[in-house]
């Protein structure tokens, strides 16, 4: 219930922060997949945790860019990420649905939707997270809502039986 109120509020969104744009030019939709993993090793110059870290993404997302040059982009699709700590062979998975909009003329991204669905290899829920956060261009967090966390090095290392790294 909660993931289709998450849905149907994003797609409201979405289509109110569509409709004053409709005149600023043709959408562009371009379907993207993707397949990425990440190595974070101890010692390394981007060692995330206490422990040697990898993180393996992967899904589809639909792209809209409205005008040219872009008034707004839109990126929503679901992602499927496994976290594991390499150390232990513990690993964690999760399905994020959730939707990104660039808004060009202030330079400001707004992220909504279901963030993290974190679970155990039993499938056991680890940490459900949903709403709003809005960053610069730099992706500094502006503001947030407050289920939300704003660490990923804290949340996600804590969860696979470590730490961030010092």
């Amino acid at each position: 219930m909660r993931r289709m109120i998450v849905s149907s509020t994003v797609a409201v969104l979405a289509l109110v922060m569509f409709a004053p744009l409709a005149g600023a030019g043709n959408a562009t939709r371009i379907r993207l997949e993707f397949d990425d993993t990440w190595t974070s090793l101890v010692g390394a110059e981007d060692q995330l945790c206490s422990f040697a870290y990898e993180q393996h993404a992967w899904g589809w997302a639909n792209l809209i860019v409205v005008g040219d040059p872009p008034k707004l982009r839109l990126f929503t699709g679901p992602v499927y990420v496994s976290h594991e700590n390499l150390g232990s062979g513990y690993v964690l998975t999760e399905k994020a649905a959730y939707a990104d909009i660039y808004f060009y003329e202030t330079e400001r991204i707004l992220e909504a939707g279901l963030f993290w669905h974190l679970r155990d290899p039993d499938g056991k829920i680890v940490e459900v997270e949903a709403g709003r956060v809005i960053y610069d261009f730099d992706y500094n967090i502006l503001t947030y809502t407050p289920n939300r966390s704003a660490d990923f090095a804290q949340l996600i290392c804590t969860a696979l039986g470590g730490a961030p790294a010092s």
